[in-house]
This record gives structure tokens, sequence and C-alpha cells, in this order.
């Protein structure tokens, strides 16, 4: 059973910063130290290896990850993408 995972790789452009692509804990294993532990394995990982940032790219409406972030200090930026509606 896979309670948890992070996919990350160098952000593109910049070798000094580790970009988290995915970052998952399963369900009923949430608000157990699973996140937490997967976040500390993976700063000790970055500073370790020479990253001097980590990115950390999520959807807006993700308010667990966001709230994830802001309780370890993530500086958090909203972005938002609007599409211009083609006309038919």
């Amino acid at each position: 059973e896979i309670i948890g995972d992070v996919i990350f790789q160098n952000l593109k452009g910049d070798s000094t910063i580790l970009e988290i692509k995915n970052f998952r804990v399963a369900e009923i294993h949430r608000h157990r130290g699973v996140g937490s532990a997967l976040e500390s394995m993976l700063y000790s990982f970055a500073k370790s290896n020479g990253f001097k940032k980590i990115w950390v790219d999520t959807h807006q409406d993700n308010l667990d990850m966001i709230h994830f972030l802001i309780k370890r200090r993530y500086v958090v930026e909203i972005m938002t993408l609007s599409m211009p509606i083609k006309e038919l």
C-alpha cells in the first residue's frame, strides 16, 4: 500500500530550484504526519544536493495543499489564468 509520494525535478531553466510536480498523501493517512515526513525528507534532499529553493505549483482550489504549504512557511503566490472564450 502506498500512503504517499512526491514527484520532483529541477525547475526547467534554473538548476538551483527543486520543483515539486506531485505531492500526494492517501486520504485515509492524512493528518497523521505523512505529509510532514515527506516534506522534511524532500527539504533535506534539496539542501544536501545544492538546491536553493523549492517550488510548488498547485491549483488555487487545492486548499488542503495551500494550507499545508503556509503552515510550513512557504511563500504562496496566487496566479490565475483566464482564457478568452472563442466565439462560434
